[in-house]
Parts: C-alpha cells; sequence; structure tokens
C-alpha cells in the first residue's frame, strides 16, 4: 500500500467514525431486541426450532438493526449488539416460558404473567 491508498483510507476512517450515531444505535437495538425476543418465544414454544437457530436469528436481527440505523464501525457497537442479543434471548426465553407453562394449564398467556 503506498502513500496515496494510505491518505484515501485514513480519509474514508475518518468519514465514516464522523456519521456514527450510538444513540440511535441504542434506540435500535433495545427495540430489535424486544421485537426479536417476542419472536423467539412464540417461534421457540410453536415449532420445535433449535434454540440455537432463534438465538442466531435474534443477533442476526439486532447486529442489523444497530448497524443499519447507528452506522458503527467502532468496536463499541458490537459490543452493543452483543449485550442487547444477550437480553434479547433471555427475554424470548422468558416468554418461550410463559407460553409452554399456558399451554401446559390451560390458560392464557396473560393469566401466567399476572400471577
Amino acid at each position: 500500500m503506498n502513500e496515496e491508498e494510505r491518505q484515501k483510507n485514513h480519509a474514508l476512517a475518518e468519514k465514516l467514525i464522523s456519521e456514527e450515531r450510538f444513540a440511535a444505535a441504542m434506540v435500535a437495538g433495545a427495540v430489535a431486541a424486544l421485537l426479536a425476543a417476542a419472536a423467539y418465544g412464540i417461534a421457540v414454544s410453536v415449532w420445535p426450532l433449535s434454540y440455537g437457530f432463534a438465538a442466531a436469528g435474534v443477533g442476526l436481527f439486532v447486529g442489523l438493526a444497530i448497524g443499519f440505523l447507528g452506522r458503527g464501525v467502532s468496536s463499541r457497537f458490537a459490543v452493543l449488539a452483543a449485550i442487547f442479543t444477550f437480553v434479547g434471548c433471555v427475554v424470548g426465553n422468558a416468554v418461550a416460558q410463559v407460553f409452554h407453562i399456558a399451554r401446559a394449564t390451560g390458560t392464557s398467556p396473560l393469566d401466567v404473567m399476572t400471577t
């Protein structure tokens, strides 16, 4: 890589870093994690789906939302996506358990959550 290419790459990196939006990435990640968690819980309780595939779907959805709306290239965006993916999977497991308990007891999921 010669000096001219190095300067072009440096200018491009500065431009990409200046366009990062961490606050938007946090909001997008939180919303995506909640939506994906609901889908995760419903999908796992309805279909004989592997938890690993559902978790990968949560990670994909959260990562795309953070990447698209946050426009991040720094490693903090990857850490944020990992945290929201973990939270989404935990909440998704809780939603799946609510549906399993509701099915076993013959009540609605809302009744299970309120008791």
